[in-house]
């Protein structure tokens, strides 16, 4: 039995700590979370915001990088911590 617990934490941390790749982050739509902003709502699919490589552009200024993608155990959460350019604050947005 406790092996089997073992198994199950070791495959739950592998799920935590699985990274987005970088159109996975284009695909999807994100609602601001908590801390640094570029907007509300953030969607790669439009003329406002563009993602290339780690960096975030807005209106066709480099605004913040992606530092880290997340997306929690069995798929069913995404996130992305963003980073200012300026002021190196940071922002997490999660995925809608």
């Amino acid at each position: 039995m406790k092996h089997l617990k073992t198994i199950f934490l070791l495959i739950v941390v592998f799920f935590e700590s699985c990274n987005l790749a970088e159109a996975d982050i284009k695909e999807q739509s994100w609602k601001h979370s908590e801390g640094f902003s570029i907007g509300d709502w953030v969607s790669f699919n439009n003329s406002t915001f563009l993602l290339s490589g780690d960096t975030i552009y807005l209106n066709d200024q480099p605004a913040a990088k992606v530092i880290s993608s997340k997306i929690s155990a069995f798929g069913s959460k995404r996130s992305i911590t963003i980073e200012s350019l300026q002021k190196k604050d940071k922002g997490i947005y999660i995925e809608k």
